[in-house]
């Protein structure tokens, strides 16, 4: 019985909490530019409590989709094809992005209704943590790590918005609707 105890799947030793620390920390990094995006999303609700709302479900849902995402990944790379598949792709979006026009981002951000925001979070974190999921596999074997690591960086997330949004979004928002009152003086 012992026996069967220490021989657990669940490697736990210096290595192991070594590489957890290494998959947060690296959770933390990659999951900066997602914060911005899911406070600017949760941002056209224009209430608060509406706000809050939104971030717990979709993250909900985006956790279960990353996951996901995870397991899937962890299958995909025993295949040569699907990596190459995997960097062709990626050198087409480089490819993409320098030949086509950048638009002026003058698009106003119309008010959505909390059904609308949900699966926008959901599907803009799963976009958003193919780096850090791809990143993880490649650093680690064990699948319950990596999904250790992203549950503790969803939760870390859930929380980074909600200072994102405090901190950079909100001011944004409050400069922009100030600088519109003010009248333009032109230099002469």
């Amino acid at each position: 019985m012992l026996d069967q105890i220490f021989s657990s799947p669940f490697n736990i030793g210096v290595e192991t909490l070594f590489l957890l620390i290494v998959l947060v920390a690296m959770e933390a990094v990659l999951s900066a530019d997602n914060a911005i995006a899911l406070a600017t999303l949760t941002r056209t609700l224009q209430h608060p409590m509406l706000e809050r709302r939104a971030l717990n479900i979709g993250l909900g849902l985006a956790y279960v989709c990353r996951i996901l995402l995870i397991i899937g990944a962890a299958w995909i790379v025993q295949f040569w094809q699907f990596e190459l598949a995997g960097a062709l792709y990626l050198l087409w979006l480089v490819w993409r992005y320098f030949i086509t026009e950048q638009s002026d981002g003058s698009k106003l951000t119309q008010t959505r209704s909390l059904w609308q925001i949900i699966p926008l979070i959901a599907l803009t974190d799963l976009a958003f943590s193919l780096d850090s999921v791809t990143t993880a596999i490649a650093l680690s074997q064990e699948l319950w790590l990596i999904i250790l690591g992203g549950t503790i960086g969803v939760i870390a997330l859930r929380y980074r918005c909600c200072l994102t949004a405090l901190f950079f979004v909100h001011p944004i928002d409050r400069f922009q609707a100030d600088s519109s009152h003010r009248p333009c003086y032109s230099q002469g």
